[in-house]
Parts: C-alpha cells; structure tokens; sequence
C-alpha cells in the first residue's frame, strides 16, 4: 500500500520447478483523494506577514499558504488567467492586502466571489495599479501566488 501519492514499478516473478522463471513488471499509482490532499498541504502550511511578503516575495516562493479573499479583476500571466485577491476585509466593504493569484484555465471565478485559495508562492509581484490600499497607503506592487485549490467553503 502507498501511504502518499506516487509511483512504484513493481517486479512480479513466478518460478516453478521444472520452469523457466517469468517476470511482470507492474506499475502502480496512488492518487490522493480531494480530502487526502488537503489534509496534506494544510500540514505544510506557514502564515505569511503580508508586509513581508509584499516586500520580500523571494521569501515566499515554493511556500503553501491559505487566504480566504475577494476577487478585484482579473488580468493574464504568461497565458494563464490571474485574479487579483484583496485578503483583508478591515471593514464593512473595504478589502485591502492584495495578492495575484495564478489560476487555471478553467477557474470559473468572477468578481466578487468570496474564494479560499490554498496557494504556492511564486517569489515575485505585479503591478496592483495603487487602487488596494494596506495601512493608509496605495498598494503599488502585490505579490504573486499560483492557485494549487479553491473553493467557496470556508
């Protein structure tokens, strides 16, 4: 049995006397399940300082993090749709600390949708046109995250 996902090739002999020997090689895969997976990438999850990461994003590449958010806009990142998520809602419909988020072709999403994203950080950032705002102050550049999984539930 495969406690993660993966592959392993498996070599199958019969031997009997009086018998030439046969071998079979057998691959395996093991897929996780939806809620398998989660459960694994919430184990390697960090929470990440906004302020830091809009700074440093360097720091934050290759690391999962979840934020719950509203999409803003959409643009295109090297042909792949990006939703701009504002992650930080300090107040009755204002939502600030924006984050690019990389999604695939077929996310579906639109603005104004409510998402928890389960995210991988790209180390870089975009343009966010000074219209997001963190502390007071215009949000120049946001950082960028490839969607791994999303979804409406909290």
């Amino acid at each position: 049995t495969f406690a993660s996902a993966g592959t392993c090739t498996f070599t199958v002999t019969a031997k009997a006397d009086g018998f030439a020997s046969t071998s079979l090689d057998v691959t395996l895969t093991r897929e996780l399940s939806q809620k398998e997976w989660i459960a694994a990438f919430r184990m390697k999850v960090i929470e990440p300082d906004y302020d830091d990461m809009a700074a440093n994003p360097q720091k934050y590449a290759g690391k999962q993090f979840i934020e719950r958010g509203k999409v803003m806009e959409f643009t295109d990142y090297d042909g792949s749709p990006c939703a701009l998520v504002c992650t930080e809602n300090p107040g009755k419909g204002v939502w600030t600390e924006p984050i690019w988020v990389i999604l695939d072709k077929d996310a579906g999403l639109q603005v104004e949708d409510i998402i928890t994203f389960y995210l991988v950080g790209e180390g870089l950032t975009l343009p966010a046109d000074g219209a997001y705002y963190r502390n007071g102050i215009a949000t120049a550049e946001a950082p960028v995250a490839r969607a791994e999984y999303y979804t409406a539930d909290k």
